[in-house]
């Protein structure tokens, strides 16, 4: 599993060199507990391929876990300023107060789609839906958590 990580790690830092934008970002859970939660976030890459380092903290309850969720997203073009985009990543847990980090599980991972808005060449807005997908023992060996987060956020291309 270390090997998986520093793989993704090594990933994400290489496409890096291609360009960077970061971004902050507040959602809801539609289902499951109803949860609000803040978001920060790290892209890299400016065409099809895109690498992203996203923190999820929850805003509505102390929590000692911040959610680390590095992921790989394509990009699809739409217009001059308008793209749809979808992405897949792993869950990753810290936890704050025993300084451990840990995988969230070995088949489940961060599925999630949305629209991005380039409002000037520096600033952009974007809005997308997320859920938690896995392996499963079912027919089409895909599960699903049942629990949609909604988020919508702002950030700044480099």
């Amino acid at each position: 599993m270390r090997s998986l990580i520093c793989m993704g790690i090594i990933i994400l830092f290489t496409i890096v060199s291609f360009s960077m934008s970061v971004y902050v970002s507040k959602g809801i859970e539609l289902s499951g507990l109803e949860r609000q939660f803040f978001g920060v976030g790290l892209q890299s890459g400016n065409n099809f391929l895109r690498s992203e380092l996203n923190c999820y903290v929850p805003v509505t309850q102390i929590s000692s876990l911040l959610e680390l969720d590095p992921a790989v997203s394509l990009n699809f073009r739409l217009g001059k300023n308008v793209s749809l985009y979808t992405g897949l990543g792993f869950i990753v847990l810290v936890d704050l107060y025993k300084l451990q980090v840990f995988i969230y599980s070995d088949n489940a991972f961060r599925v999630k789609a949305g629209i991005n808005l380039k409002l000037t060449d520096l600033i952009h807005i974007f809005g997308e839906v997320m859920t938690i997908g896995g392996l499963a023992n079912g027919p089409y060996l895909i599960g699903w958590s049942g629990i949609l987060y909604v988020n919508a956020g702002i950030g700044l291309n480099y």
